[in-house]
């Protein structure tokens, strides 16, 4: 895993290039240093924002939210209001959820992982408005690439 400070808001997570038969998220080395890194660049929680079909991520009991991730593999990094389809929000209160999260996760480009701002329940609280859903949130990171470049961002 490589680490590049390409902004002074924004860092590029690099994991090995996909191959036929492999991805970075399945290999669990790379997942455990991404998953730390993750996990200490914002103060815990994190909070996912899943687009599309998102019965694989019952698990975590997911509630209905109008904010939607576009999918990062088209080159696009926004989560736009859509309050007729929306997209669903997952808490991941460790380290152990997360690394679960990203193995389960089907398309991981139509996923971004966002750190509350205050807490969980003023996160969902702002992204149940019509406003602008960086409210909700202190950074957020956009997986691309089958997982292999990661963009966090520092919004505050």
């Amino acid at each position: 895993m490589r680490v590049s400070q390409v902004a002074f808001d924004r860092f590029l997570v690099e994991l090995p290039t996909p191959e036929p038969g492999y991805t970075p998220l399945t290999d669990r080395e790379e997942v455990d240093h991404l998953v730390r890194f993750l996990w200490e660049y914002a103060t815990p929680p994190v909070l996912a924002l899943v687009a599309g079909d998102a019965s694989w991520c019952q698990p975590w009991s997911p509630r209905r939210v109008s904010w939607e991730p576009e999918d990062a593999d088209c080159g696009v990094f926004e989560i736009a209001w859509h309050p007729d389809r929306g997209s669903h929000a997952v808490v991941l209160g460790s380290q152990d959820e997360l690394r679960r999260f990203l193995a389960a996760c089907p398309v991981i480009s139509q996923v971004a992982l966002l750190w509350p701002r205050v807490d969980i329940a003023k996160s969902f609280m702002k992204l149940a408005e019509n406003g602008d859903w960086r409210g909700a949130a202190d950074a957020v990171a956009r997986f691309a690439r089958q997982g292999s470049e990661i963009t966090v961002q520092q919004l505050r």
